[in-house]
């Protein structure tokens, strides 16, 4: 629901969360049978996206540099994450870190290539190796994360591997569980934060485009690499290929079961789809995917990426997959590269095979 008002529009540090009209007074829906309010409440410099793009060495690395900010067309800066989305972060972050250490993921010896990372290209730990400029995409906030905020916001509890919270409270369920939610796309929020992503993503010169088949990864991709598309054709300026190895963690969340080849197909002309095996999601299931599977499987498509010829790839893909990739399977520099990525947030990192 959505209300108009002739009121100036807030100021940058001010947001709007959604909250049931018994906790505070507000904007009333426009539907009838609308409960849903809307009600201003403080925001701590939300309005600055975490994009790390690489930086020269005669800059600041990406912890000191000041963050960018969205502006929108009128010259305005825009709120990308609210602070519901920041809690939501750092407790999917916690539960998600302890769940691989439990499953014995972190110390897992996946096989003999050893995946390292690094901020800048002059670190000594890349000379002498295969390595490549990647660019990792987590995609902007979907209709999932959007109902995960909500439960934050309201005090309702959940478990973001998909099992069953015993200490829950409520009856709504888990919010990436919900029959509805199967495969979302962006909401506007990350559609804002996709195209926040451009002005860093145009002064990049990636060779290759891989996104995760799901739609929230794919749009992320396209939007927040537009550059790349034609107006006039499907043709892109550089491959946008869909690879199964991308995709979040298989299973139990519905968020996180894929559609069928032809509805991608149809929403998605610009990717090429000759990766994906099966027309059906053949790979999802009812029960979590083991986290070493997982690590394996980010392991094995590193290594098809290792075979690739391009130098400098963007990879647009979950949050759970980035979480264990550089966590359980490269050995990140820096512990600020392999922490749990906000809904539209890229970081540039050097990784040596």
């Amino acid at each position: 629901c959505s209300a108009s008002s002739s009121a100036p529009l807030p100021s940058s540090h001010v947001s709007y969360s959604l909250v049931p009209p018994s906790m505070a007074p507000g904007v009333r829906g426009c539907h009838p049978r609308c409960t849903w309010s809307i009600s201003p409440r403080t925001q701590r410099s939300s309005s600055v996206p975490r994009i790390w793009p690489p930086l020269p060495p005669q800059r600041a690395s990406p912890s000191k540099q000041s963050l960018a900010m969205s502006v929108s067309a009128n010259g305005s800066t825009e709120v990308l994450w609210t602070d519901a989305a920041r809690t939501t972060a750092k407790s999917d972050g916690r539960q998600f870190l302890n769940k691989l250490r439990e499953a014995g993921a972190l110390s897992l010896n996946h096989g003999d290539v050893k995946l390292k990372a690094f901020r800048e290209p002059s670190h000594p730990g890349l000379q002498g190796g295969r390595s490549k400029l990647i660019h990792f995409v987590r995609h902007g906030q979907g209709y999932h994360n959007l109902l995960a905020d909500m439960y934050n916001e309201l005090g309702l509890t959940y478990n973001t591997t998909g099992e069953k919270d015993l200490s829950a409270t409520h009856s709504f369920g888990n919010p990436y569980q919900r029959p509805e939610i199967r495969d979302p796309p962006l909401t506007e929020l990350g559609r804002k934060q996709a195209r926040a992503l451009r002005s860093a993503a145009t002064k990049l010169k990636p060779e290759l485009v891989v996104v995760s088949p799901m739609c929230r990864a794919t749009q992320t991709a396209l939007l927040g690499f537009s550059h790349l598309l034609s107006n006039k054709s499907p043709d892109t300026a550089v491959p946008f290929l869909a690879h199964e190895g991308l995709r979040e963690l298989l299973g139990p969340n519905l968020c996180d079961a894929r559609r069928t080849l032809e509805c991608i197909q149809m929403d998605f002309p610009q990717v090429n789809l000759d990766l994906i095996a099966s027309h059906e999601d053949s790979l999802w299931t009812p029960d979590p995917e083991d986290l070493k599977d997982m690590a394996m499987r980010s392991y094995q498509f590193f290594m098809w990426l290792r075979q690739r010829p391009e130098k400098e790839v963007v990879l647009a893909t979950h949050s759970a997959w980035l979480m264990t990739t550089l966590n359980a399977v490269i050995e990140c520099e820096h512990e600020d590269l392999s922490s749990w990525f906000l809904t539209g947030e890229m970081r540039s990192m050097y990784v040596t095979f």
